[in-house]
């Protein structure tokens, strides 16, 4: 029996869309691997995949015994917190030692973890990690990555984490919004669970840039309500959120190298990435740029986002650093373009 302590699982929502081929693939390897990361943005569904993928586990017969449980990193958390947490809610023993005495340390508190799992199959979610220091969180998934057979560790996180190089890959699940048909479907049965008329689905769509949070809120009749990809934004350090702001409205027209020049700083003398690149990575990181493809690409959702939290100060301050880069890209012979371009670009960018 699982711990009296253990909170019940929570249950997939019964309007759950647009993912059969995220949640087969997720099915599929989830007896391959102990360690299963899903990044995406906030509000575009991780939790909801996690939930779904547990409930279809437990059909079948490796899990159909597991116990599953859920534990979310707050804000300002610390490893040592979600350790003792979860060593409470799979009920593994207690040490009553003085560790600073004793020579014990954290090791021995996630080797009690480790033990404990694999005395009893367990589905392990654990949400929102990127709350964690970096340092932690890397030592809490390797070691019980490394240890842990019998069971599966499921990680959301808003930020891409940095995993020591020598475990074996986790199995990796990035998720995007939802596509214009799966949207649709959600719209119809939202309106027809709470009893509403079925709203514009191709609105809601562009309103909600295929969020599952903003869908629900639009047929709702919330579609004011902050979500969680705002809170991300609004938690950037003001260049980054500069950086963000400028990139979204320049609509993918800028390359990579132009993104990082717009990030500013001296070029490193050595001849390596300079700060920009770094910032650019960091807005990587976190999941809110793609520049993979040579190209600095924000999704609309995210883009959205960003214009719904930027004042109209900073929205003239991007304007303003996206001409000046447009018109010393021209100046640079770089570009085959006149100044006139950066008026256009400006202009194009508000639209």
């Amino acid at each position: 029996m699982p711990p009296p302590t253990s909170p019940p699982f929570p249950r997939a929502v019964a309007s759950w869309v647009g993912r059969a081929d995220e949640l087969a693939r997720a099915v599929a390897l989830l007896d391959r691997e102990t360690l299963h990361l899903f990044y995406g943005v906030g509000g575009v569904g991780k939790s909801e995949l996690v939930y779904k993928l547990v409930e279809e586990a437990q059909r079948t017969p490796r899990w159909a015994d597991a116990q599953a449980l859920v534990l979310a990193a707050q804000p300002g958390a610390s490893g040592a917190d979600l350790v003792a947490l979860l060593k409470s809610q799979l009920g593994a023993r207690r040490r009553r030692i003085d560790f600073a005495a004793s020579g014990a340390s954290a090791a021995d508190d996630l080797a009690d973890i480790a033990a404990a799992l694999e005395a009893r199959p367990t589905l392990v979610f654990l949400d929102d990690l990127h709350h964690l220091p970096a340092d932690e969180l890397a030592e809490l998934l390797g070691f019980l990555s490394r240890r842990v057979r019998n069971s599966r560790i499921l990680v959301a996180s808003r930020v891409e984490l940095a995993l020591p190089a020598e475990l074996p890959p986790p199995v990796m699940h990035r998720l995007g919004p939802l596509d214009a048909s799966a949207t649709a479907t959600l719209v119809r049965e939202l309106a027809v669970r709470l009893g509403v008329p079925v709203p514009d689905a191709g609105a809601v769509f562009a309103r909600s840039g295929g969020s599952p949070f903003f869908v629900v809120r639009e047929v709702a009749g919330d579609a004011s309500a902050a979500g969680g990809l705002d809170d991300t934004v609004r938690a950037l350090a003001p260049d980054a959120r500069a950086l963000l702001l400028a990139l979204a409205l320049s609509r993918g027209r800028l390359s990579t190298g132009d993104a990082q020049a717009l990030a500013g700083g001296a070029p490193d003398p050595d001849g390596g990435p300079g700060p920009g690149a770094a910032r650019v990575r960091e807005l990587g990181r976190h999941l809110l740029v793609d520049a993979s493809r040579g190209v600095a690409l924000v999704h609309d959702l995210v883009r959205d986002a960003v214009l719904r939290v930027a004042t109209r100060r900073e929205r003239a301050a991007a304007h303003r650093q996206l001409a000046e880069l447009h018109l010393a890209r021209a100046g640079d012979g770089t570009r085959p373009a006149t100044p006139g371009d950066a008026a256009d670009l400006s202009r194009r960018s508000t639209t």
